[in-house]
C-alpha cells in the first residue's frame, strides 16, 4: 500500500504489477483510490501508463507530453482539475475534452494548435488558461469563457488582441507577453474592471490605452522591455497599485518622478 500512496509513477506501476500475482491483494487494489497527481503519462522510455493504473487514482493533476497522440483514457478522468499538454504537435484538441467537467486549469505549452475546439467552451469550472508557444492568432472563442479568472498568453505569434477580450469581465490576472509583433492593446481592455495583475512585458507596444486607468483593483503592472514612450496620465488613478515595472522602457526620468509623487505607495522600477 505504501507504493500505491506514492505520487511517483514507477511506484504505482510496481504496486500494480505485484498485485497481479497476489490474489489476496486484489480487493484492496480495486478499492484503493488515492488522490494524486501524475507528472507525465509516459515513462522516460516512452512506455504508456496502463489504463488500469490511471483508473486506480482519482487523479487531479496530469501532465502529458512528448508522445504521438493523447490517450483516450485522459477524457475519463472525472476528477482531473489541472491538465498540462506540452511538446506535442496536436493541431487540434479532441472534442472529448468537454468530458473533463472538473477541469479548472488548462496549460498548453509548445503544443501548436490551428484552433481551439468549441467543446472547450463547455468547461464551466475552467478558471485558469495558459497558452504558451502554441498559437499564431488570438483564440477569440475563449472570450465567451466568462468564468475565466486568469489568462496567460506567452511566446506565441499573436499580432492582434481583439475587442472581444472585454467580454472576460471576471478576469483578475492577464499576461500577454513575449509576442514580437504585438504593438497595441485594444481600449476594450478597460472593461476588465476586476483586474488585479497585468503583464504586457516583452512586446513592442508603444502605448497603453488610457482605459487602464479604470482598473481600480490593480496591484501589479508590468510593461518591461516594451517600446512605451509615455505612460497614460490615467495611471495616477490606480491608488491600489503596489508595483509598476517599466525597466528598459524609453520613458523619461521626469515622467517617472512625477508618477512617483502621484502614487507614493507604489514601487516603481524603471
Amino acid at each position: 500500500m505504501r507504493l500505491l500512496r506514492s505520487t511517483n509513477r514507477e511506484d504505482v506501476l510496481l504496486a500494480f504489477e505485484i498485485a497481479q500475482g497476489m490474489p489476496d491483494l486484489q480487493p484492496l487494489i480495486e478499492a484503493y483510490q488515492p488522490l494524486g497527481r501524475v507528472s507525465g503519462i509516459s515513462s522516460n522510455d516512452g512506455e504508456i501508463i496502463p489504463a488500469q493504473v490511471l483508473a486506480l487514482n482519482k487523479i487531479e493533476e496530469l501532465s502529458v507530453g512528448t508522445i504521438p497522440v493523447l490517450p483516450e483514457i485522459i477524457w475519463e478522468l472525472k476528477h482531473l482539475r489541472k491538465l498540462t499538454i506540452h511538446n506535442m504537435s496536436l493541431k487540434k484538441l479532441p472534442n472529448d475534452i468537454t468530458k473533463l467537467q472538473s477541469l479548472e486549469w488548462l496549460r498548453l505549452f509548445n503544443a501548436p494548435l490551428d484552433d481551439l475546439p468549441d467543446s472547450l467552451l463547455h468547461l464551466k469550472k475552467l478558471r485558469k488558461l495558459e497558452i504558451i508557444a502554441s498559437v499564431d492568432v488570438f483564440p477569440v472563442k475563449i472570450c465567451v469563457l466568462e468564468q475565466l479568472k486568469e489568462l496567460t498568453l506567452r511566446r506565441n505569434q499573436i499580432t492582434h488582441i481583439p475587442a472581444e477580450i472585454g467580454l472576460l469581465n471576471n478576469l483578475e490576472m492577464l499576461e500577454v507577453s513575449e509576442h514580437p509583433q504585438l504593438t497595441a492593446l485594444p481600449p476594450e481592455i478597460g472593461k476588465l474592471t476586476k483586474m488585479i495583475y497585468l503583464d504586457v512585458s516583452e512586446n513592442p507596444i508603444f502605448t497603453l490605452p488610457s482605459e487602464v486607468g479604470q482598473f481600480e483593483r490593480l496591484t501589479y503592472l508590468s510593461a518591461t522591455n516594451t517600446d512605451l514612450q509615455h505612460l497614460p496620465t490615467e495611471l495616477k488613478q490606480l491608488k491600489k497599485l503596489e508595483q509598476l515595472d517599466i525597466m528598459n522602457v524609453p520613458i523619461s526620468v521626469k515622467e517617472v518622478e512625477l508618477l512617483k509623487e502621484q502614487l507614493p505607495n507604489c514601487v516603481i522600477r524603471h
